[in-house]
C-alpha cells in the first residue's frame, strides 16, 4: 500500500509540478512570415516616399516627346538637366492610355528603380501593377543586382551579377518569396 501511495504521489508531483512546467517560447513561422511581409510593405512605402520626394522638391522641367502616334515618353529633369524619372507610355487608337513604365534614375543617369503598369479603363485605379524591379550598380557602373517582382505569379527574381579581374560577367538567378523586392 506504501508503495502504491509513493508511486501515486511521484507521479502526482513530477506531471503537475510547477518545475516541470515549460512554457514555449518559440515563435511560429506565419507571425515572422508576417513581420517580414510588414517590412517589406514598409520599405516599399519608404521608396515610394523617396522619389515622389526627390519628384516634388528637385524636379525643374517636364517635357514629353511624342515617337509615335501611340507611344510618348515624358521625361522629369532636375535642375542640372539629368533625368529623375521617365514614363513611356503606350496609347491605343483612341489615344487613351493602356500601359506605361516608369524609370527612376540615379546621380549617374542609371535605371535605379523601374514600375510597369497596365491602366485600367472605366475603373476608381490608375492602374494595376504589372512588375516592379530594383537595378543596383557598384562604383564604377557595372550592374551588381537585379530584383524583378512579377504580380502576375506573385514571384520575385533575384539576379546577381559578378565580374572577375578580366570583366568576364558571370550571373546566377534565383526565384524568391514574393515579398522580396526590398530585401537585402
Amino acid at each position: 500500500m506504501k508503495l502504491f501511495v509513493l508511486t501515486i504521489s511521484f507521479l502526482y508531483v513530477t506531471l503537475y509540478s510547477s518545475g516541470q512546467y515549460n512554457t514555449d517560447t518559440t515563435v511560429t513561422k506565419k507571425y515572422i512570415d508576417s513581420l517580414r511581409r510588414e517590412l517589406s510593405d514598409l520599405k516599399e512605402k519608404n521608396n515610394f516616399l523617396y522619389w515622389a520626394y526627390q519628384e516634388k522638391t528637385n524636379v525643374s522641367r517636364i517635357d514629353t516627346v511624342f515617337i509615335r502616334a501611340d507611344s510618348s515618353i515624358i521625361t522629369f529633369s532636375l535642375r542640372d538637366g539629368k533625368p529623375l524619372k521617365r514614363q513611356f507610355n503606350i496609347l491605343d487608337k483612341d489615344k487613351d492610355l493602356i500601359r506605361y513604365a516608369v524609370h527612376y534614375y540615379n546621380n549617374k543617369e542609371q535605371v535605379k528603380y523601374i514600375e510597369n503598369w497596365r491602366s485600367m479603363h472605366d475603373d476608381r485605379f490608375d492602374g494595376r501593377l504589372e512588375s516592379a524591379e530594383r537595378i543596383e550598380y557598384d562604383n564604377s557602373g557595372r550592374q551588381t543586382l537585379r530584383v524583378k517582382y512579377l504580380q502576375s505569379v506573385r514571384r520575385t527574381i533575384r539576379t546577381n551579377y559578378l565580374y572577375d579581374l578580366n570583366g568576364e560577367k558571370q550571373t546566377t538567378t534565383e526565384v524568391i518569396k514574393s515579398d522580396a523586392l526590398w530585401d537585402e
